[in-house]
């Protein structure tokens, strides 16, 4: 089973839903091993606005959060990068069904097809880190995506 996949995703007018399975409790939650490696990839994660119980940016919370947390910030950030600056971006993340590692990110867009492009290359950069640390010689679209190609 995949470390992290997306079951569903519904389009709504301001926003993206996505569903997200975890595929074992070794992955519900970030490490600062796995933010470190993130930040190579989205460098702005921590400076994102975000509300939580221990600050005002996602770097208070980010070692130590959900998956699909860290997830949602990847997102933003790979829709600013992919469609520039411009409005601000917000998301949200959830356990649906924490006991069976069920999440639910969702995310405002400007343009859905950037939004969606955006889970993609988030997802899939997740699930080839967690797989295996790095990225695997096999995975051409993780490799251009850690190369900030899309």
């Amino acid at each position: 089973m995949r470390p992290i996949g997306i079951e569903h995703v519904a389009v709504r007018p301001d926003r993206i839903v996505a569903d997200v399975r975890v595929g074992d409790e070794r992955y519900a939650s970030t490490s600062p091993a796995l933010v470190a490696a993130a930040l190579r990839r989205f460098p702005h994660l921590l400076s994102h606005a975000c509300v939580n119980g221990k600050g005002s940016t996602f770097a208070a919370v980010a070692d130590d959060t959900s998956i699909v947390h860290l997830l949602e910030h990847m997102v933003i950030e790979e829709q600013v990068r992919i469609g520039g600056e411009g409005p601000v971006y917000v998301g949200k993340s959830v356990w649906i069904d924490r006991r069976r590692l069920r999440g639910r990110v969702e995310v405002s867009y400007v343009d859905d097809l950037v939004a969606l492009r955006a889970l993609k290359a988030a997802q899939e950069w997740l699930d080839a880190f967690l797989s295996r640390g790095r990225f695997p010689s096999s995975c051409d679209s993780c490799r251009s995506v850690a190369n900030g190609e899309t």
